[in-house]
């Protein structure tokens, strides 16, 4: 059997594509799954982040943070979305404010999202996109949010207060 494979790629023997088609097959066996469980959970919670710090995605599974954070979402049955005030640290360090950034905010607590700042840099930013929403909009409109720990936190304390954190988000729909 030939296979036309795209300029770069190797070509795969029988057992590999079987065992892709496999792999693909389970994914979107799981991503069904899940879907279905985010279809049901009425918490809609937006957890807003500094910056990737050279992930590709808010909160990257493959650190700390972000193990932490999805593991409590997974745990709380949360229909969560990840989201970052800034693009890269040099944004971050400047404390740089987005036009499109406070948009996107706004965006979500319209679509009844909670956002929840995720530590002290980002709550204090945050706190200046609160002013600048009501420069911006009408009072209605001001944004709006709740403040928890870093998931990367080093203290005990910190880490079960933002799982009771969640947990009292969560109960509260």
């Amino acid at each position: 059997m030939v296979y036309i494979m795209p300029i770069g790629m190797n070509a795969m023997t029988d057992e590999e594509i079987k065992q892709m088609n496999r792999n693909t097959h389970e994914l979107i066996r799981l991503a069904k799954v899940m879907q279905k469980t985010i279809d049901k959970s009425p918490h809609k919670i937006l957890l807003v982040g500094g910056n990737p710090l050279g992930h590709s995605i808010p909160f990257d599974p493959q650190t700390k943070s972000g193990k932490v954070l999805r593991g409590l979402v997974d745990e709380l049955g949360i229909n969560a979305e990840y989201f970052d005030i800034w693009k890269n640290p040099e944004d971050e360090h400047q404390l740089y404010q987005d036009s499109d950034v406070l948009r996107t905010l706004i965006r979500y607590q319209k679509a009844g999202w909670i956002i929840v700042a995720l530590g002290k840099k980002v709550q204090g930013a945050m706190n200046r996109y609160v002013e600048w929403s009501k420069d911006r909009y009408d009072y209605d409109r001001n944004l709006k949010y709740v403040s928890l720990p870093h998931p990367a936190a080093r203290r005990v304390r910190d880490l079960q207060n933002l799982r009771k954190g969640l947990e009292k988000l969560v109960k509260k729909d």
